[in-house]
């Protein structure tokens, strides 16, 4: 019986469709059994239950930007992409110094919206009728039926889904609350559906390990800030998932054949949206795709020639989405300017805020004031970095190389994005993870996949994969059902109201998730003894 990590002999197949010395994942033997389908279903909705839970938990618009997103959504729900200028003039709480009021003003637009949305600034949402301590100052009255957003200048694909569930909102004749918690839904829906396509496209796998380390690479990049983030309005939450999905269909085509042309749409799909999400969207596309195509170049190579047509309009369909969001950012999106910066000093205060930007990785939810605690923040990144320890491990020198190359990669192209667009901006701003998170996701996604390729073809391989799979099915949703309750319990108190049904349901349906999970977990370590006699055939 082969060691785990060992290598099969090469065959004229992996010379023709491989990259390197990386084993393929899909030798050829027999195909080994897949744990059941349900281990994915429950998974899936146990995070679905999750999501759930931070769109009706969370109080309506304390998250990132979450009022002037959602303006944007509704305006675009009622036909209007494009917005009025507008200048921002003054600042009442002193938040932002003149460079972040001049930006802000670049980007801010007025719209024209229901009148039950309007009456307030772009930081805060009416209620009663009224706004409480508006907190900015326009250069003129708005007029009846308008309403300012400083994101008016934003690329409109990625507010579609919120914008869908505010109509319905509408039709169902409920108030502001219920738009944006259906606002809100619409968003989580896409990237539950997103989410879960990635996790389509990894399970579709042939062979067991890379299937079951695909579903760990997954749930890792799954964090607590994303699924927050996922879960509340706001563009961002989009382009992460279709960054995953986007990652997984690319190491999916890395396989060997025959693959469903399905994948190929799924990779079509997930760069459109990606391209056109925000204005980096194009440039997250050609990184995304360019770090994946390293890996075995060949394998990719082989794909395309397999399927020409297909993998030509895929990359069709790819190109006109990056076209679209240059155009946009072109003709609507301001652009900072570096010059006036001392790079220097600039790229010292970048490199002094990389732990703060560790911690908001893995989540610092509310309006980014809301911490997990050391405990979660640890044992998540412990998660990230022994994941990609075994990928090390186990891969060959060139996927070592690619994942190394990967790793500075994300954390140059952080301190990139944090000096020539955030302190470019203006020095004031905050360098936030979602500025990058879709390349980020990345590194744990390659790590499993090299991880789940070495431990493929042994029976001990398939277990340990087992294993981490059990593992990130109970220590992932444990931890994000807590951070539901912490985000919960800093808004218990006066003078934020109850969500609908109290914060017992939502916390329940926190620890219902929980225990989903759990379960899925236990299923996926008890395999029967004929799938483990057929494993041990296929590897001996």
């Amino acid at each position: 019986m082969p060691k785990v990590g060992a290598v099969a002999p090469r065959t004229d197949e992996h010379q023709r469709t491989g990259g390197s010395d990386a084993p393929t994942g899909d030798r050829g033997t027999q195909a080994h059994p897949r744990p059941g389908v349900a281990v994915v279903r429950l998974a899936v909705a146990a995070y679905a239950l999750l999501l759930a839970a931070l769109v009706m938990s969370n109080p309506v618009g304390l998250a990132s930007d979450e009022p002037s997103h959602f303006y944007r959504a509704a305006a675009l729900a009622h036909g209007q992409v494009l917005g009025t200028p507008v200048r921002i003039v003054a600042d009442a709480a002193q938040l932002w110094g003149p460079d972040q009021l001049e930006w802000v003003t670049r980007t801010a637009r007025v719209f024209r919206v229901p009148e039950q949305y309007t009456g307030c600034d772009a930081f805060r949402f009416p209620h009663g009728g009224r706004c409480v301590s508006p907190l900015t100052t326009l250069d003129r009255p708005l007029a009846a039926g308008t309403q300012v957003s400083y994101v008016g200048t934003y690329p409109p694909l990625a507010y579609v889904p919120a914008a869908v569930g505010i109509r319905v909102a509408e039709g169902l004749g409920l108030g502001l609350d219920g738009a944006v918690r259906l606002a809100r839904a619409g968003d989580a829906v896409a990237c539950l559906a997103l989410s879960g396509l990635a996790v389509g496209l990894l399970w579709s796998r042939r062979d067991g390990s890379a299937r079951l380390v695909g579903l760990v690479g997954v749930a890792l990049v799954l964090t607590p800030i994303v699924l927050f983030t996922a879960s509340q309005v706001t563009d961002s939450g989009i382009e992460i998932c279709a960054a995953v999905c986007l990652a997984a269909g690319l190491l999916r085509l890395g396989d060997d054949p025959p693959l469903p042309r399905w994948v190929y749409a799924a990779v079509a799909g997930a760069g459109l949206l990606l391209a056109t999400a925000r204005s980096t969207g194009p440039v997250w596309v050609v990184l995304v795709v360019l770090a994946l195509l390293l890996v075995r170049p060949r394998a990719y190579l082989a794909s395309s020639r397999r399927e020409p047509v297909v993998a030509a309009t895929a990359a069709a369909v790819m190109v006109v989405g990056a076209a679209a969001g240059l155009a946009w950012q072109y003709r609507y999106e301001p652009r900072p300017d570096p010059q006036r910066l001392a790079l220097g000093h600039a790229l010292s205060v970048a490199w002094h805020r990389l732990p703060d930007v560790a911690e908001l990785t893995i989540g610092r939810l509310g309006w980014l004031h809301v911490e997990l605690g050391p405990v979660s923040v640890g044992v998540w990144w412990a998660g990230i970095t022994g994941l990609l320890a075994l990928a090390l491990v186990l891969g060959s020198w060139y996927e070592r190389l690619v994942l190394v190359a990967a790793v500075a990669g994300v954390v140059a192209l952080d301190l990139a994005v944090d000096v020539l667009l955030v302190q470019a901006t203006s020095p004031g701003f905050e360098m936030q993870p979602r500025y990058i998170y879709a390349v980020a996701v990345v590194v744990p996604l390659l790590s499993a996949d090299v991880a789940g390729r070495r431990l493929a073809g042994s029976a001990r391989g398939e277990s340990v994969a087992r294993l981490l799979g059990a593992a990130a099915l109970i220590v992932c949703p444990v931890l994000l059902a807590a951070a539901v309750i912490t985000n919960g319990q800093a808004y218990q108190a006066a003078p934020y109201t109850p969500p609908p049904l109290g914060w017992a349901t939502w916390y329940g349906m926190a620890l219902l998730a929980a225990v989903l999970a759990l379960v899925a977990a236990g299923m996926l370590v008890r395999e029967p003894a004929a799938g483990r006699q057929q494993v041990q055939a296929a590897a001996g």
